[in-house]
């Protein structure tokens, strides 16, 4: 089932209700005991993983030249050709685009110059996370690339399904970078607004610790939507959503980074 990509969408209620959100859908598909295994045919703890693919599918997909100086092993070229077409047949669609020519689906990488440097920071710090815990590196890169709307937002429509936004928030905390935070955003119409304290617990806060930012909500016909909440990996630098953290999460997931470390 494909989520529209507008915030507090009416159509939107919490699971328990009808309609399930993007979050629940994932975390009932999500197979908690999936085996992680490092491919033969990868790269263990590449510090360049980022970069080398970021390259590759530029160069190699989106222009049609040759590898040059990006050499890649052809397994796993046909690895990562097998993940966009998984992608692609999931909610993560929306994070990718066909080709005029041959139709075929990238991923839209867009990043270039400072936000670029900054990709390859957070894929170093990512890598370091990933070595200690793959696990969850693949529930968080996943869950965001099959949740989060075109605005690089999560919408959370009942506690049952604030793991998600929880586990997003610790790891990003883990990651350490002093330019990525996270932002809690909740909903008002007009002067209209819930009291949303109740939702810091979910979280993984204590009542109070965190001040929930509001913003008007998308659609004033949506009253279910007061009660809803968001969570933004958000660049300080700009106050802005994290172009950076999507797209390394995306590539990330393309890879399947999880599976190209050294298991203890």
């Amino acid at each position: 089932m494909k989520k529209n990509d507008t915030e507090a969408n009416a159509n939107s209620t919490p699971a328990k209700r009808g309609r399930l959100s993007s979050a629940a859908q994932f975390l009932q598909s999500e197979d908690s005991a999936v085996q992680i295994k490092t491919l033969p045919y990868a790269k263990c703890d590449d510090p360049e993983w980022f970069q080398d693919a970021q390259q590759y599918i530029i160069r190699c997909w989106r222009l049609g030249a040759g590898p040059g100086t990006v050499q890649i092993d052809p397994q796993m070229v046909a690895h990562m050709q097998r993940r966009v077409t998984e992608l692609v047949d999931s909610p993560a669609r929306r994070f990718f685009i066909q080709q005029v020519n041959s139709q075929a689906w990238i991923p839209d990488l867009r990043l270039k110059g400072r936000p670029r440097k900054r990709a390859i920071e957070l894929s170093h710090e990512l890598l370091r996370v990933t070595k200690s815990d793959p696990k969850v590196t693949r529930f968080v890169a996943l869950g965001f690339c099959k949740t989060a709307s075109k605005r690089m937002r999560i919408l959370i429509t009942d506690h049952a399904d604030a793991e998600l936004g929880q586990s997003l928030i610790k790891f990003v905390k883990q990651l350490g970078l002093d330019w990525l935070s996270f932002r809690i955003v909740g909903f008002r119409n007009g002067d209209r607004e819930e009291d949303l304290s109740d939702w810091l617990v979910p979280l993984g806060f204590k009542p109070d610790e965190v001040e929930i930012q509001r913003e008007q909500v998308h659609n004033p016909d949506s009253e279910a939507a007061l009660k809803y909440i968001a969570v933004d990996v958000v660049n300080l630098d700009i106050r802005r959503a994290s172009r950076e953290f999507l797209e390394v999460m995306l590539v990330a997931s393309i890879v399947e980074l999880w599976n190209c470390v050294s298991l203890p």
